[in-house]
């Protein structure tokens, strides 16, 4: 996860909320799905590291957290 962060002038940094909007300055649209992992950190146990994978091998691996109009979801 990735959050913004102020430091202060002797070095410290205080505690930050973590968000699924991470560096983006406004919330993810409530439509389609996105990988999990920028959600929370969510794992049955083979999900690899999204660093580590390509775009097509994650679509058939990792876990999606979406939205549909009428319903939240959680694919496993």
């Amino acid at each position: 996860m990735a959050e913004r962060h102020n430091q202060s002038q002797h070095g410290s940094i205080e505690q930050v909320e973590i968000s699924s909007c991470g560096l983006n300055s406004n919330p993810l649209i409530a439509k389609g799905k996105y990988p999990s992992v920028i959600a929370c950190n969510i794992t049955n146990g083979r999900m690899p590291r999204v660093n580590t994978i390509k775009d097509s091998e994650m679509q058939q691996l990792a876990e999606y957290f979406g939205v549909d109009y009428r319903k939240d979801f959680l694919n496993l």
